[in-house]
């Protein structure tokens, strides 16, 4: 990634532009689960995922881990008030969220009791649960479908908040992942013309829930003129 990227430093603090926020759950956001996943996930025929189920018992969340998560978001923000919080869960279409879901756990129920205790007033918008997306329409050779369609679902959240925020103005959108977000860095530092419109910021962030940061926020690098990337 380093031969396409230029090393151009980034501070935190981008003024007065509205921000969206959208977590993947697994491995990234999981950081804010307030309960253990299902120990015996039971699947139902015709079912890809087990149901969710809410009896598991309580887990707190590491401290540590979860202050990581918010710091690096803030940094990436420039706030703590979000316009707007989504899942970026790809798969969350295979699913059916609150019902039967990867872990047997709701992913939404757990982001938004991360967002209750931080106090920030947003919760997951519900409607962006039901996005549809199609890897076919990101034209990336190279890439595997699945990395197609989290780009896919990506620019389609990023028209699905302008839409519900009624805005025509700059928008920065963040999106956090634990696998993808330095894929479509990449992606998109060799495909620029999959890029959002440059009325839309777009921060990538690599955030993994079950490891230590090893890499400053400072060294938040520019892939394109409105695309960034914080490594982890």
């Amino acid at each position: 990634m380093r031969d396409v990227m230029e090393e151009r430093v980034f501070g935190g603090l981008y003024g007065d532009v509205p921000v969206v926020w959208s977590w993947d759950y697994d491995g990234a956001s999981d950081v804010l689960r307030t309960r253990c996943p299902n120990p015996r996930p039971v699947v139902e025929r015709g079912r890809l995922w087990p149901r969710v189920t809410y009896d598991h018992a309580h887990e707190v969340p590491d401290a540590f881990r979860v202050n990581d998560f918010w710091n690096a978001l803030e940094h990436v923000s420039g706030t703590v008030v979000p316009a707007m919080v989504m899942s970026g869960s790809a798969r969350i279409l295979s699913q059916d969220p609150g019902r039967f879901e990867q872990d047997g756990l709701c992913h939404v129920a757990m982001q938004n009791e991360g967002l209750r205790r931080r106090g920030v007033a947003a919760r997951v918008d519900r409607a962006a649960l039901r996005l549809p997306y199609d890897f076919r329409c990101v034209d990336a050779p190279g890439y595997p479908d699945a990395a197609r369609a989290k780009l896919d679902i990506v620019l389609r959240q990023i028209r699905h908040a302008r839409t519900r925020l009624n805005l025509v103005g700059p928008l920065r959108f963040v999106f956090v992942d634990d696998i993808y977000a330095p894929v479509l860095a990449e992606m998109l530092a060799r495909y620029p013309a999959l890029a959002p419109p440059r009325n839309t910021t777009l921060h990538l962030v690599h955030f993994k829930s079950f490891a230590d940061r090893r890499i400053p926020l400072s060294r938040t690098r520019e892939v394109l003129p409105n695309v960034t990337f914080t490594p982890f």
